[in-house]
């Protein structure tokens, strides 16, 4: 039998699969012409079908050098370096095959394999195009070229490439599937729902179109869609991680917290790596007043990954209420938050302090809370009240849902820039740009905050102020907004930043416009005295049970009002028996979730004094029930957490209603709640107290803030000024 009919029979015998008949025929041609391109090249096939690389790729590579400018044979040879990780070699054989048979799509194609692997993207994509410009129907080169498009996120190229290969294969549910998540991306909400649709039409029993549909009815609004759909997707797979975290947001979004906090521990128990799942089960028990297994959650992210700095925060932040922690416990927790994300993130200013006193500033405001926010409510007699002759307001919004406050944050500020989706690197560039002189933030460690631009040290000067209670921990904060009550001068040091004090109280309160009336006292009518609450839910620590207890045992007709919107269930049922076991029976106690029709200022109208919590007190609560007539007992603590209350009392002349120990709280709240008339005048007057008090003058506020700035500005000017 000649070498030709030889290498004929055995290439039909490797393509029936009958390796060992192919390798007997060309062994035979090997052995009368070791040097047979054609030979070695088929026997090097043999061996790859048999997984010994090696040998493949010395058999391939002779093959090749005996027939140098085979195409096919330099293809197969790169196979080889491929499949053993080579992807350089492989990259460069294929090259050379392109070049040799350039209108060859399956050449183009696994060109863009190699380049793929070594991280080349752009000569990749370049390589499909190329094999698509041959071969337009080629299916495995649309689907791939999407993939390359969506990872170099341009979603619309990315839809269009993977349209393209479904239309070709029509069935596909899979296909039909990832083209929704590509048109969802891409912004049509209207193609991605009938892709998701049509995949299930296709393949009802997959879950994951229901879960991606879900999530596009979350995205657009309708929870309760999504929420049949996520149910949906569990009935076809029980164990599904990512439809048991999508539930969960949608009961969060609905306030339905106890089954929310249900749903992540079912995903985190079916992934226990799932990061989102533990934040938002933190956040969520956290709502419900669980503050210590909420520190858990995020400690547990933290420890996982170091550098998860919105789950620091969130440890931080849950960490103020604990009065396991006290002012130097959580200093030198929050000098961690610094030391991890100051060290790889620290830059000097581009731009000096220019040693200029006197002239005009730039204030740069970082939040995310320029809408209908507590912290808006506070700045919005600020930004209106600014001197625009000596300070020019840039604001740096980071909110997601903007609102009617929003806009008038925009309306009043000079600049005003979106900077949501601006990553930290982008926003630090863009406010260099605008030549901020102070950059203030206004979250701390807040939800939305921008700490780790911070560190990237964008502007000359840069302070804290208001968002939250307590130090950055970072030192490219230069100054903390405070005053002499909240952090009184000669204490240990337990911050970062240096304070500097306003005169009076650290905030300026705006009264809410659309405010129902001050009702009559409810003693009047009940009978007794009613203490109220509207304060975040883990404030009411055991510690502040325990104190509240103590007073309503003393005034054994007295009742106590708790009014949170995510007061029901486990919630309930925990504050209850926390009370029970203080000896307060529970039908003193009234508990309320709903808003009123009148909105949720109409709840002080059933209050006749509101108690304060410790350690970490409620002063925007506490404004809002002071403009609602309802004066406020406070317990000023060792931090400024515990003192804003006490700050915001003394602004108005209350000093009457500021304890300094446990037994004072008791015989303060007691002595108010034993004189009607006092509360009647009370009643009648604090809205007229307020309005005339420091705490309610936005101008006069405004001045003695911006003094500070000027101070803070100065300050850096002086460093700069060189020595005479």
């Amino acid at each position: 039998m000649s070498n030709t009919a030889a290498l004929k029979e055995a290439d039909e015998f490797f393509r029936a699969g009958n390796f060992s008949a192919a390798e007997n025929a060309v062994g035979g041609v090997l052995a009368l012409d070791p040097g047979n391109a054609q030979a070695l090249h088929l026997l090097g096939l043999i061996r790859r079908q048999s997984g010994n690389l090696e040998e493949a790729k010395l058999l391939l590579c002779k093959a090749d050098e005996a027939m140098p400018g085979n195409s096919q044979f330099i293809s197969d040879c790169a196979s080889i370096f491929h499949a053993q990780g080579h992807f350089d070699e492989a990259a460069k054989r294929l090259r050379t095959a392109v070049g040799l048979s350039p209108r060859d799509s399956n050449l183009l194609f696994k060109l863009a394999g190699s380049l793929r692997a070594l991280g080349d993207i752009i000569a990749a994509r370049e390589a499909l195009e190329a094999a698509l410009a041959c071969s337009p129907a080629y299916f495995d080169a649309l689907v791939n070229l999407s993939e390359i498009c969506r990872t170099l996120g341009d979603s619309v190229a990315a839809a269009s490439r993977l349209a393209a290969a479904v239309a070709l294969r029509p069935g596909w549910a899979e296909g039909h599937n990832a083209l929704g998540l590509l048109y969802e991306k891409a912004g049509n909400n209207d193609r991605a729902q009938m892709e998701f649709i049509k995949a299930i039409e296709l393949a009802p029993a997959n879950p994951d179109p229901y879960n991606n549909l879900g999530m596009l009815c979350a995205k657009t609004g309708d929870v309760r869609r999504a929420m049949e759909h996520y149910k949906t997707a569990l009935q076809l797979r029980p164990d599904f991680p990512e439809a048991r975290y999508n539930l969960g947001n949608c009961l969060r979004d609905i306030e339905e917290y106890d089954a929310a906090i249900l749903s992540f521990r079912a995903a985190v128990r079916l992934r226990p790596s799932f990061t989102e799942a533990i934040y938002n089960l933190g956040e969520a028990l956290d709502k419900t007043g669980n503050y210590e297994e909420a520190e858990d959650c995020f400690a547990a992210i933290v420890s996982a990954d170091g550098i998860h700095a919105k789950a620091h925060s969130s440890l931080l932040w849950t960490l103020n209420y604990d009065p396991r922690y006290g002012p130097a416990k959580l200093y030198e927790q929050h000098k961690k938050f610094g030391v991890t994300f100051e060290r790889p993130l620290h830059r000097s200013a581009l731009r000096p302090c220019d040693a200029a006193p006197g002239r005009r500033l730039k204030i740069g405001y970082v939040s995310a809370d320029f809408n209908n926010h507590p912290v808006a409510r506070f700045m919005a007699p600020v930004v209106r009240n600014h001197d625009r002759s000596q300070f020019e307001i840039f604001c740096y919004s980071g909110v997601e849902k903007p609102d009617a406050q929003t806009e008038f944050f925009r309306r009043h500020c000079d600049t005003w820039i979106d900077a949501e989706a601006m990553p930290d690197e982008s926003l630090a560039g863009r406010i260099r740009q605008d030549g901020i002189d102070v950059l203030v933030d206004l979250s701390g460690h807040s939800a939305g905050n921008r700490l780790p631009l911070f560190a990237l040290r964008p502007a000359p000067v840069q302070a804290t102020y208001l968002g939250y209670p307590n130090t950055t921990g970072l030192s490219s904060i230069d100054f903390r907004l405070t005053d002499s009550i909240t952090d009184p001068p000669g204490e240990p040091r337990v911050h970062t930043e240096n304070l500097l004090r306003l005169d009076g109280c650290f905030c300026c309160y705006a009264p809410p416009p659309a405010a129902p009336d001050v009702g009559p006292l409810p003693a009047d009518t009940a009978g007794a005295v009613t203490f109220g609450s509207t304060h975040t839910l883990s404030r009411l620590n055991k510690s502040v049970v325990e104190l509240w207890s103590e007073v309503l045992r003393a005034l054994p007709l007295s009742r106590l009002l708790i009014f949170r919107t995510t007061l029901h269930g486990e919630a309930r049922a925990r504050l209850s028996g926390q009370f029970e076991a203080c000896g307060v029976a529970p039908g003193r106690i009234t508990m309320l979730d709903t808003v009123p029709p009148q909105g949720h200022l109409a709840v002080y109208n059933s209050m006749d004094i509101m108690l304060d919590t410790r350690p970490w007190s409620g002063h925007a609560s506490a404004c809002e029930s002071l403009w609602m007539g309802v004066p406020v007992v406070t317990l000023a603590t060792d931090r400024f957490a515990g003192r804003m209350v006490a700050s915001v009392l003394s602004c108005v002349s209350l000093g009457e209603c500021i304890a300094r120990s446990r037994e004072e709280f008791v015989a303060r709240a007691t002595s108010l709640a034993s004189s009607l008339d006092k509360l009647r005048l009370l009643r009648g007057g604090l809205r007229d107290t307020l309005t005339a008090s420091p705490l309610c003058d936005g101008a006069r506020f405004t001045r003695g803030l911006e003094s500070a700035y000027r101070r803070m500005w100065n300050d850096c000017c002086r460093k700069e000024r060189p020595n005479p």
